[in-house]
């Protein structure tokens, strides 16, 4: 998956992926621009599942995040 989202997001200094629980993955990019290009340029799919992204702020606990809706 790694992989994969990396050769189609193109982020220009990295992403670092961590599996948090099942179908709960974290994505950390390195640099403001790629983490916008792919929040802006979405919604996305993985293997047919949409992929329900949230930029989290200071204070934010990862799992604690509800992720169920997107926008489109």
């Amino acid at each position: 998956m790694r992989n994969t989202l990396s050769s189609i997001w193109r982020p220009s200094c990295g992403i670092f992926m961590q599996e948090l629980a099942s179908k709960i993955l974290l994505f950390q990019f390195f640099h403001s621009v790629d983490l916008r290009r792919v929040l802006d340029g979405g919604p996305w799919t993985f293997n047919n599942a949409l992929l329900i992204l949230h930029h989290l702020q200071v204070g934010d606990i990862s799992i604690e995040v509800p992720l169920f809706h997107v926008q489109f």
